[in-house]
């Protein structure tokens, strides 16, 4: 703010300055002491401040995209306000509440309103109209053309309508500036100037401006007022001077107003105060360049270019370090101060972007070389969290992840480059130029060669840009997974219509409902809404919706299908999953636009109006793609504008809406038969729908905003309801009601067919944009078939449409159907004749899904069905989806002979094992469950016996034979055994005499405990080779001491062996363990 009537350019004070980026709309409450302003960046919202710029709150935020422009009514406190992007007029109280839509626009863009005397006047393109609306009802009241230039703002003089008011700052005497607040005249300084204590004076505060731009010469600094972005004017401060200095580099701390620079004459680091002008040298360095500070820790940093170093100086401690060594050809550096993050360019053409930290992590690459051609001037912008840099004459941009690459515009023979706000300012040998980043081109450049010659370094002034913001919405958004609201030194998480805040109080998310519930489009924020029938309430669908206009919801595949419409040419047919879990898929395209989309029920076909080009009248069409394979057919040609279509297949016929040659068409849905029913008083049909129960047709007339029915003839019309400027555009109808939608409302009116009384089904919803398309799906919902389609896709190969005698099969565009009227030309066709499966019902063409049973004699191993592929071939694969039953190949006490396939059916014999009888004289059978089986004996698995013998001669061969067996295994054993022992024993002793000459030498006569002291006197042991302990030096059981064991070992030098150092007695203990002495 500054005087009026007053030119001089630093007579000003910025009275809010956090938490905003793009400001854009203004007004003033005067009387109250209130503002209020629109802020764009980085979600749009609506604020209220005192007049001196205190106690900003956040009033309006959900559901805003663009707000340029604010008005009052400041008798009965009331904000109107403009969303250019939704095409609204907007009224609400001066704290928010009471929010609603007086009016849409109709794609009228509005550049100013001005609220006066009930009234609404506003201005805007591309109609060059000034119109005036009740700000009521919204009811337009006044309308005027301007056939020469384009009307851009707004405002009301009425010389009889004067007011007075006395001033509240005439008693207050301010020095310089006086502003009305809420809590009384208050006083302010310009920006050059502090307040005093006596809460009326100033006093100056500094060489410098509060915000501008620092230039460096070979060995003076000078710094031009951020008010040259706007004026024609060049504001500079007195030069600051080092004349025995070399200015290498240089950076500054706008918030302490120090300049810290690199003297590469004197091979130091220097600090200059701005408020004394006086200079400290800091340390002795190399030659360095690209000084970057970074405030938070206080830490400043530059490329050392004779060792190749990322070095730092601690501001706090005063020590040097070394970042990063061994780096080669260092171009430029930054930092981003918010996370410690080091960027800078490396190497000489090609040249890589790389990134570090302060703490030395390991530096990896961010930008390749083959994303850059000759970089350098690389600058991080805090206000938006990108880096941008030269790369030849063009500046260049990314996220700090290194994503989203941008090209932004032409920078002839810069050196420098900063990037502030919403502007580019970079630096020639003589000029400084300014550019806004909107457009891409310069906008203004100031000659310097007057003012500092032979400029070399350019940094930006603002204290405002060091405030500690990693808890503000500008970086990162707060961390808010949605909507960032700021408040006083933090911040609040918010959510959009129809999400939740979740536990974590940074995130949103949604339930979907699964059953009952409407399905809109929010044309204006992208977005699919569903609506609880039941509750009204509303969930946001957990997927962006880009341009999503029509739309229509599969049960069957739990999937939405849709039109989106976002830039000609690139208009698409797509399908996404309710709950958003399965990716986007893109069905059709090359369009200009189409706004509905219908599924043939019986088949999953889908049928879309498209509108070929803007100037496309009479070139339009239907048509219609098959969602399994994406062929593609068009069904009906020189339509005019086709807005919307209904399908009725168990009649075969489908039905649209023309807006261009206003009429309602009827076709067969295979395009046939094609007439006009509806042509006169008719003007806008927007939206069209059929009722199942009594067969009638049901539309929406935009224009007269009202609803009529006919039977499907178009006979018999009917006038069902009115809703005056409403502006009419989708309708919904099932048994019971009618749903409409209306370009003027705000929610989705339901009215009763019987009584043609609203049923209300949800309240008014401010915060949506334009609702497109409404489909409601119930649990009771009448879906209507054709069942020749609905049974194997008619048996045709491609398309199955129905028709009112019947069905007609079809195929995509320019492909023939052949003589069998079925099969299109090259339509591969799956097999039927399968060795392990049987098809049932099935039509073996691509996209086709068939049911299947296993052969006699296999078993099912997948619940699935198979599809045909349009390669011919089924998935998956049938091979995979039966196995063939085979019995076991083993029996119990016996053994098949040989050559026994095990199928089902086929009989093998038996050998039974020694000493074991047959139950059976015939052979087994394998059963068809799997099982093998004998003629004589039911429900057994086991075919032999053990033998009884009938002499002792039997029993005892049986028994010589057994112990024979057992013995002579027993035997070799205990041979074994033997052997191992004696082996192991020589290979202890020698061991232990080793270890034991090495232990007398280092421990002497140590005692080794293995747990009690006082151990009973009995069985004592001479040698270790009495106890049975390999390798005993401390007996450990399962990592703890056996309570059981007693007493300790010692070592006796003279027979060089381990004795018990008391009587022990050895227990019966299963040793896991035993350690090596």
């Amino acid at each position: 703010m500054k005087p009026a009537y007053t030119h001089v350019p630093h007579m000003y004070k910025v009275v809010v300055q956090d938490n905003i980026r793009r400001p854009e709309g203004l007004i003033l409450d005067p009387l109250d002491g209130y503002m209020f302003f629109s802020d764009k960046n980085p979600n749009c919202r609506i604020t209220r401040a005192s007049l001196n710029g205190d106690n900003t709150t956040v009033i309006v935020y959900k559901g805003l995209i663009y707000v340029p422009t604010l008005s009052i009514d400041p008798d009965n406190k009331m904000i109107y306000f403009a969303d250019t992007v939704r095409d609204t007029i907007e009224v609400c109280d001066y704290d928010g509440s009471n929010r609603r839509v007086i009016r849409r626009t109709n794609l009228a863009t509005i550049n100013a309103i001005q609220y006066y005397e009930s009234a609404i006047y506003t201005v805007g393109i591309p109609k060059k109209q000034v119109r005036g609306f009740n700000s009521s009802s919204g009811k337009m009241m006044y309308s005027m053309d301007f056939t020469l230039g384009t009307p851009w703002t707004v405002t009301v003089y009425d010389s009889e309508n004067l007011q007075n008011f006395s001033n509240p700052c005439s008693s207050k005497q301010c020095e310089q500036i006086c502003v009305n607040t809420p809590a009384g005249p208050s006083c302010l300084c310009y920006e050059e100037f502090d307040l005093a204590l006596d809460g009326i004076s100033c006093n100056s505060k500094s060489l410098v401006y509060s915000k501008g731009f620092v230039i460096s010469s070979r060995s003076a600094f000078v710094m031009i007022d951020i008010l040259n972005l706007n004026s024609n004017d060049l504001d500079v401060t007195q030069r600051l001077d080092d004349p025995s200095a070399y200015i290498q580099s240089f950076i500054v701390d706008a918030t302490n107003e120090r300049i810290y620079y690199i003297d590469s004459k004197n091979r130091v680091l220097k600090q200059l105060d701005i408020k004394t002008k006086k200079i400290h040298t800091l340390t002795n360095i190399g030659t360095g360049k690209d000084l970057v500070l970074d405030w938070h820790l206080n830490l400043l940093g530059w490329i050392d270019v004779e060792s190749f170093e990322l070095v730092s100086f601690n501001l706090s401690s005063g020590n040097l370090s070394t970042i990063y060594s061994s780096l080669f050809s260092e171009e430029s550096f930054t930092v981003d101060p918010n996370t410690g993050t080091l960027f800078w360019i490396s190497g000489t053409p090609p040249s890589l972007i790389k990134t570090g930290s302060w703490n030395k992590s390991s530096p990896r690459t961010l930008i390749t070389s083959a994303e850059l051609a000759f970089p350098k001037a690389i600058y991080y912008d805090v206000t938006d969290n990108r880096l941008y840099w030269l790369d030849g004459s063009l500046i260049k941009s990314c996220l700090n992840n290194g994503s989203d690459i941008v090209t932004h515009s032409l920078a002839t023979d810069a050196q420098k480059l900063i990037s502030f706000k919403e502007y580019f300012v970079w630096m020639t040998a003589k000029e400084l130029y300014y550019g806004l980043k909107s457009t891409n081109t310069f906008y203004k450049s100031l000659d310097m060669s007057e003012v500092l010659q032979n400029m070399s370094n350019l940094v930006v002034y603002d204290p405002y840009l060091q405030n500690s913001r990693a808890e503000s919405c500008h970086v990162l958004n707060g961390q808010c997974g949605d909507i960032c609201i700021p408040q006083q030194d933090t911040h609040t998480c918010t959510c959009d219509l129809g999400l939740q805040l979740q536990n974590d109080s940074t995130s949103c998310d949604s339930t979907v409902f699964d059953s009952n519930f409407m399905l809109l489009t929010d044309l204006s924020h992208d977005r699919m809404i569903q609506v609880d029938i039941d509750t009204g309430t509303l969930v946001k669908l957990p997927f962006a919706a880009i341009g999503a206009t029509g739309i229509a919801y599969e049960k069957l595949f739990d999937t939405i299908f849709f039109t989106s419409t976002v830039n000609t040419f690139t208009s698409k047919v797509m399908s996404v999953s309710l709950h958003g879990k399965k990716g986007i898929v893109t069905y059709a395209t090359g369009f200009h636009s189409s706004e509905s989309i219908a599924i043939d029920y019986s088949t999953s076909n889908l049928y879309y109006a498209v509108k070929i080009s803007s100037t496309s009248s009479g070139q339009d069409m239907i048509r219609v793609v098959q969602h399994a394979t994406f062929l593609e057919k068009t069904l009906l040609t020189n339509l005019k504008h086709p807005r919307d279509i209904a399908l009725y297949p168990s009649k075969g016929l489908m039905f649209w809406v023309e807006v261009e040659n206003p009429k309602i068409g009827k076709a067969a849905m295979d395009g046939t038969s094609k007439e006009s029913i509806v042509t006169s008083d008719i003007t806008w049909p927007n939206g069209i729908a059929i009722d199942y129960t009594s067969e009638r047709l049901y539309w929406t007339e935009g224009y007269f905003d009202w609803i009529e029915s006919s039977d499907i003839n178009g006979e018999d019309r009917k006038k069902v309801l009115s809703d005056p400027g409403a502006h009419l555009r989708s309708i919904f109808v099932d048994s019971q009601f009618i749903y409409y939608t209306g370009y003027n409302r705000q929610r989705v009116v339901r009215i009763n067919k019987t009584s043609e009384a609203e049923a209300r089904v949800m309240k008014n919803y401010p915060e949506l944009g334009v609702i497109g398309s409404v489909k409601v799906y119930t649990d009771n919902d009448i879906v209507d078939v054709n069942p020749l389609c609905a049974q194997n896709n008619g048996l045709c190969s491609t398309f199955c449409f129905p028709t009112p005698s019947g069905r007609t099969c079809g195929c995509q565009d320019n492909v023939k159907l052949l003589s069998d009227q079925r099969t299109c030309e090259g339509v591969p066709v799956c097999p039927t004749s399968l060795p392990s499966l049987q098809l049932l019902n099935c039509v073996p063409y691509p996209g086709e899904s068939c049911e299947f049973k296993c052969m006699e004699g296999f078993k099912r191993i997948l619940e699935v069905n198979v599809t045909c592929d349009s390669l011919g071939l089924w998935n998956p694969e049938t091979e995979t989806l039966c196995s063939e039953i085979l019995c076991s190949s083993s029996l119990p006490n016996a053994a098949l002979t040989s050559g026994c396939s095990r199928r089902i059916g086929e009989s093998c014999g038996i050998t039974c094992k020694e000493y074991y009888s047959p139950l059976l004289s015939d052979d087994i059978i394998c059963s068809e469950n799997g099982e093998w089986q004998a003629k004589n004996i039911s429900n057994s698995t086991e075919f032999c016996e053990p033998k009884e013998f009938t002499n002792e001669s039997d029993g005892d061969q049986l028994t010589i034979g057994l112990s024979t067996g057992v013995g002579g295994l027993v035997l070799i054993i205990i041979i074994i055994i033997v052997i191992v022992i004696c082996l192991k024993r020589m290979k202890t002793r020698k061991r232990m005499q080793r270890e034991a000459e090495d232990t007398i030498k280092a421990y002497g006569k140590n005692q080794y405990i293995t747990h009690q002291e006082n151990a009973p006197e009995e069985d004592t042991y001479a040698t270790l080779d009495e106890m049975n302990f390999k390798d005993l030096g401390y007996m450990e059981f399962d990592k703890h001491y056996d309570p059981d064991v007693y007493g300790g070992f010692v070592l006796d030098a003279a027979d060089e062996y381990l004795k018990p150092s008391v009587e022990r007695k050895v227990v019966d203990n299963d040793i896991d363990e035993v350690s090596e002495i």
